[in-house]
């Protein structure tokens, strides 16, 4: 086995241990480095695998009774908006593969002495978005610990009957777009975004073959697509000076 880069960047860790991965199933038809893992059930039948973290002090800061706001930026997060937050990443990466979400599974993890109060507040702002998203909360697991607020949510999604759009699947004079504004992270934005699930589903039935949740830049992310699909990428329209 070869060591692991010796390096933050998600990405190069994440090529070392796809690298590193012992032969997969077959049915695992898209595994590590994409916005979710894709596995094949039957011929035409596949189903889109999810999980993803939020972490108090790198992904929000909290406002909550008796808790200290940290110095980050952007506007602290009631205990709603963390749970709302955490389950609409998981559900961004399943549009970004085209697919519909079904059912997920929480785990958090809260700070010693937190009291009833905060877990009841994250879990309300998670069942709400679960009823608003038609994601049906399967189970999950409650711990506390001597560390911030953390929670993971687990979820799995189908295609029916499409193939997933991936970040391989970009090809020679594809036409590069985004559902919706860029920015605002700063402005609170990561907070109250919307999961393009409708347009995700829209555009896997009309052929498009390579997509991507932006979570890192418009650049960054086209990078990723033209590193996995073997392209290069242009943009030619003007940024608005308001932008």
């Amino acid at each position: 086995m070869s060591h692991a880069p010796n390096t933050d960047d998600e990405f190069a860790y994440i090529k070392w241990l796809r690298s590193e991965l012992p032969p997969q199933t077959p049915r695992l038809e898209l595994g590590p480095g994409d916005d979710a893992a894709i596995l094949r059930v039957e011929q035409k039948e596949r189903l889109v695998l999810k999980t993803d973290s939020v972490l108090e002090g790198q992904h929000f800061i909290l406002k909550a009774p008796g808790v200290h706001l940290k110095e980050v930026q952007g506007p602290p997060a009631t205990p709603e908006e963390v749970g709302r937050k955490a389950l609409c990443r998981c559900l961004s990466d399943i549009a970004a593969m085209g697919g519909v979400p079904i059912a997920c599974m929480a785990a958090v993890a809260l700070p010693q002495g937190a009291g009833v109060k905060l877990r009841e507040q994250i879990f309300l702002g998670l069942s709400k978005a679960c009823a608003t998203y038609g994601v049906s909360l399967a189970g999950g697991d409650t711990q506390s610990w001597n560390g911030p607020l953390m929670l993971n949510i687990s979820m799995v999604g189908e295609m029916q009957g499409e193939r997933p759009a991936i970040r391989g699947g970009a090809a020679s004079g594809d036409v590069i777009a985004v559902t919706g504004s860029l920015g605002g992270s700063i402005l609170g934005h990561h907070l109250r975004f919307e999961p393009r699930l409708t347009e995700g589903r829209f555009l896997v039935r009309h052929g498009v073959s390579a997509m991507i949740d932006i979570s890192d830049g418009l650049s960054g992310d086209l990078a990723r697509i033209c590193e996995e699909s073997s392209r290069r990428y242009e943009v030619g329209a003007d940024i608005a000076a308001e932008a």
